[in-house]
């Protein structure tokens, strides 16, 4: 009985490490479909409900550990001095294996849930919405135990989605295209479990064979020979976007001569940008590129002098919020003059905000005076938008950060220009590959869902844009320095 039960433990172990890889790089996409397959062939093996639950336990941890390596790329932060680095990574460590566990429980009442209704006829549609259930469930206990100043009570977080794991498939990624990632959930749960019940099929033969399996190898073949697929050819919705793209490190202190030297950079820069007549302009996120220029008669004058066309610009900054501050963007629009403000909605616990438990973990561990430092720089706050005018040529703008929630997409109801701008800043990261690659399966999502193309313009980062079919874009630079530069997309 013991080497049973330790035979599910390493079952749940495998398929957590299978379904956490396939978000570290394009290679292990079908870890998902695989490791959910393994883990529901170990509980149709005479899995009680109480240890489905712990082995669910196991394997949603162990996945979203993998998934949430990417975000180690933050250490050392640079923006805390000189406080001690074992410490910075143990706390960090702290944090994010306790959120890994948190969402993990949820997984494990997928699991629970799984042992009731395996045999059932209608399985594949209540497993499917259980898994998708138990994932909103992960989102909604990490926003509980992430709370804090900034924070409220959600289901944004939805990195570590199975359905992610399909985004750049070439067939299955069509599913998206309305429901986003639920339905790409669904999806691999149902290949999954698809897929175990062919191996239990082949497994129940007194001497089994390579005939045995063919049809659960067949499937395999099926889905990786589709991967490569294209979706949709890639099409030109008639919108120029200049995307500005920069390269400021987030340093603790700024010395008076490298913020003149940024604006020096940012106004060639902006003044390049016009200069390619494209229908819009995007700034990074918090660059607050045309706050030098003191007003927005000022910035309509500038645009004015350096182009005849009428264009949208898109700036972000911080401003003051209460005893806080928040996150805003700010679209100049030509054709009517006006002034368009947007503000973020979803910040990032631990980034943005001291959410209360990790507050509480520092002060429990003689951290007093670095959670004051935190509680001073970790001081943003939400705000609410300003209604546009109808006239008003608007693009969707979707800030850094907001791209984790399957619900960001919601702005695109907002916007009255067909596209969504993406002001990012990852000023905080060393080497984020693995995060590069989440980014690109949640954006893809995404754009799919909404039918509305995509431009990201990027502090720290790499540039790149999808069209309305999730497909990439390739962009031209047209200028650059050792800073800056302008990269221009036709979407």
């Amino acid at each position: 009985m013991a080497s049973m039960i330790y035979a599910h433990y390493r079952y749940a172990a495998v398929s957590g490490l299978l379904m956490g890889l396939a978000f570290l790089h394009p290679f292990f996409w079908w870890g998902g479909i695989l490791g959910i397959a393994l883990f529901l062939v170990s509980l149709s093996q005479g899995v009680r409900v109480r240890d489905a639950g712990v082995l669910g336990l196991i394997a949603g941890t162990l996945k979203m550990l993998i998934a949430f390596s990417g975000l180690w790329a933050v250490y050392p932060l640079d923006w805390l001095g000189d406080f001690n680095r074992t410490l910075q990574l143990f706390g960090i460590g702290i944090v994010w294996i306790l959120a890994s566990m948190i969402i993990g429980a949820a997984f494990g009442a997928f699991a629970c849930v799984a042992t009731w209704v395996r045999l059932h006829p209608y399985r594949y549609l209540l497993l499917g919405g259980a898994l998708v259930l138990s994932e909103i469930l992960g989102s909604i206990l990490f926003s509980v135990v992430m709370y804090g100043p900034g924070g409220d009570i959600n289901a944004h977080l939805s990195i570590g989605y199975l359905g992610y794991t399909l985004a750049r498939h070439g067939v299955l990624g069509f599913f998206a295209i309305g429901t986003g990632v639920y339905t790409l959930s669904c999806v691999v749960l149902c290949l999954g479990l698809l897929l175990m019940e062919q191996i239990e099929k082949a497994r129940m033969v007194a001497v089994p064979t390579y005939h045995s399996y063919r049809k659960p190898l067949l499937m395999i073949f099926v889905l990786l020979v589709t991967y490569f697929l294209p979706l949709h050819p890639s099409v030109d919705g008639g919108i120029s976007v200049a995307t500005i793209h920069t390269a400021f490190p987030n340093t603790l202190e700024t010395t008076g001569e490298e913020k003149a030297a940024r604006v020096g950079y940012l106004i060639d820069t902006f003044e390049a940008s016009l200069q390619t007549e494209s229908d819009v302009i995007v700034f990074p996120e918090t660059i607050g590129g045309l706050r030098v220029f003191g007003g927005d008669a000022n910035v309509f004058n500038f645009i004015k002098k350096h182009t005849a066309s009428d264009v949208v610009v898109v700036d972000s900054d911080t401003v003051p919020n209460d005893m806080s501050m928040a996150i805003r963007a700010r679209v100049y629009d030509t054709s009517t003059k006006r002034v368009h403000e947007v503000y973020k909605h979803y910040l990032v616990p631990n980034g943005e905000f001291l959410p209360y438990t990790v507050h509480a973990l520092i002060y429990l561990f003689g951290g007093k005076e670095v959670a004051s430092v935190l509680d001073e720089r970790l001081a943003y706050a939400q705000a609410d938008a300003v209604v546009s005018e109808a006239d008003q040529a608007v693009p969707a703008v979707l800030f850094c950060s907001e791209s984790l929630s399957p619900y960001a997409a919601a702005v695109a109801r907002e916007k009255t220009m067909p596209l969504i701008v993406h002001p990012i800043s990852h000023a905080w990261f060393d080497t984020p590959t693995f995060f590069w690659y989440q980014l690109d399966l949640m954006l893809r999502t995404q754009v799919r869902m909404t039918r509305t193309p995509l431009a990201v313009a990027a502090n720290m980062g790499h540039p790149f844009a999808y069209d309305a079919f999730g497909n990439p874009v390739v962009g031209e630079t047209v200028y650059e320095t050792a800073s800056t530069s302008v990269v221009v997309y036709e979407l």
